[in-house]
């Protein structure tokens, strides 16, 4: 039987996940502050800026969520670490 190797990158602020049984899929967990990232930290309080201007068009949830809008750029970020 063949395993893809894959990692899991879990951003959260929370730090107790059990993903112990997660072991026989063969994962590598990232814990990480998603505060901590350049993304969530820097990006998410711009993109909110933006996203409360009642002239912005709405489209749940790519241009409502500003966090939901910066989850490819904290992929990105984790992934070049």
């Amino acid at each position: 039987m063949y395993w893809v190797k894959a990692k899991l990158v879990v951003l959260s602020n929370y730090n107790k996940l059990d993903y112990s049984s997660h072991y026989e899929l063969n994962l590598q967990v990232v814990m990480l502050d998603k505060n901590s990232t350049w993304a969530f930290g820097h990006i998410v309080p711009q993109y909110a800026e933006i996203f409360e201007d009642p002239d912005y068009p709405k489209h749940y949830p790519n241009t409502v969520n500003p966090e939901y809008a910066c989850v490819n750029h904290a992929k990105y970020e984790v992934r070049a670490q």
